[in-house]
């Protein structure tokens, strides 16, 4: 029994000097416990340093990008024909049955542009629009427009009168684009007994058949149109004169209005891309611009009717040796505006690299042992945090380290 009670207090005398050991040992390690910032605060400051950077090759170029469209000097909309006119199926729906252009097509006087609900839209050349549907007997000028179209295919002479040839060379017109032209009947007549006999049947042609346009040949634009759906709005366009591009004017693009004289222009991403261009002028996109000559009817000599256009566009001139084989309308294509640039010996260093200096700017050189030299130049131009310089005296390389910034210990 006493050597059971000794072996127990041994074992709790055991127990308890660890116990105390342990508490020594968490005492001892809190002691040394240290948060981040009180390590940051009582550790010994770094040592002294410079940070620098490298001298880049020149020039340097504020420029912007802008994205325009591929088009051409002149364009016409081809809209829908009003549903109410006299050919115009009293107000039905018109729907378009057949499209026989497509974009990048040529279409000449007396050609068929789109078919709607059945009825051919003929493009025929002239100075102003049709308006109104004339048939056999009728007189004025736009027989006469209409004569002068169709002596270009057929010699009709241009008199003025809507005849007998010129009846003839209209039939010939519909029957080769596969159609039977319009007719309507002739003023009715009322016998001595009463009898009334119905007048004949009249060719005529609608306006809504006709689209006059300035100068042909010309080439499809932009198809809106798509068989089988209402015809609403604009069709398609036409297009016709030098290619050219265009960058609407917004909010992000205002300096277009303002270019230098030195400002250096390209296109960028596009079929034109690494060419060079030149700013044509600045104001209303192909097809609306302002007729400084009205015609005597009062109308667009394009067909056109409307100002419903975008805002000012700035126009940039594309060197038709540039163009890919087949160039399309409405491609987009990035113009990209150099405002100002440095002159081509210039380097470029970072805008933290330069300091004043007895009022000269100034970088400071260092070479591989650590010497310094400052060296004055002159600044040509800054942009997003470059600078381009060339120095007044002394060598400023490129490659050269520059400092743009000192770490002293404090």
């Amino acid at each position: 029994m006493k050597i059971a009670v000794t072996r127990s207090r041994v074992i709790i005398a055991l127990l308890s000097l660890g116990l105390v050991v342990s508490s020594g040992v968490a005492v001892w390690a809190g002691s040394q416990a240290r948060t981040p910032a009180q390590v940051s605060s009582e550790a010994d400051a770094p040592e002294p340093s410079t940070v620098t950077a490298t001298v880049q090759e020149g020039p340097l170029a504020a420029s912007r990008k802008f994205t325009g469209e591929l088009g051409r000097e002149v364009a016409l909309s081809v809209k829908a024909p009003a549903t109410g006119s006299e050919n115009g199926g009293g107000g039905a729906e018109q729907i378009v049955t057949f499209l026989p252009r497509e974009s990048g097509d040529e279409v000449k006087n007396g050609q068929s542009l789109i078919e709607i609900s059945g009825r051919p839209m003929i493009a025929l050349q002239g100075r102003f629009p049709a308006f109104r549907d004339i048939k056999e007997g009728d007189k004025g000028r736009d027989v006469s427009q209409l004569q002068q179209a169709l002596s270009s295919l057929y010699g009709t002479p241009v008199t003025g009168t809507f005849d007998a040839r010129t009846t003839a060379d209209v039939k010939r017109l519909y029957s080769a684009l596969g159609y039977q032209p319009s007719t309507v009947d002739g003023e009715a007549t009322v016998g001595e007994d009463g009898e009334t006999t119905p007048g004949p049947k009249l060719v005529s042609v609608p306006a809504a058949e006709l689209l006059i346009v300035k100068s042909l040949p010309a080439t499809v634009g932009k198809v809106s149109a798509q068989v089988g759906l209402p015809a609403k709005d604009t069709l398609l366009t036409l297009v016709g004169g030098a290619w050219q591009v265009t960058v609407p004017l917004a909010d992000g693009t205002k300096g277009l209005d303002s270019l230098d004289e030195d400002a250096r222009l390209t296109f960028g991403d596009g079929p034109l891309e690494d060419k060079s261009t030149s700013l044509l002028g600045i104001g209303p996109p192909p097809g609306q611009e302002e007729q400084s000559e009205e015609n005597d009817e009062g109308g667009d000599p394009w067909g056109n009717g409307e100002d419903n256009g975008p805002s000012d566009v700035a126009t940039f001139k594309v060197n038709p040796k540039d163009l890919p084989k087949k160039p399309k309308v409405g491609l987009a294509q990035e113009v990209v505006v150099e405002f100002k640039h440095s002159p081509p010996e210039a380097v470029v260093v970072p805008v933290s690299a330069l300091w004043r200096k007895a009022g000269t700017d100034v970088v400071t050189v260092v070479d591989a042992a650590g010497n310094r030299t400052d060296v004055p130049v002159t600044i040509h131009l800054n942009h997003e945090g470059l600078a381009a310089v060339t120095a007044k005296e002394g060598e400023l390389a490129v490659g050269a380290k520059v400092v743009v910034a000192e770490r002293s210990k404090k």
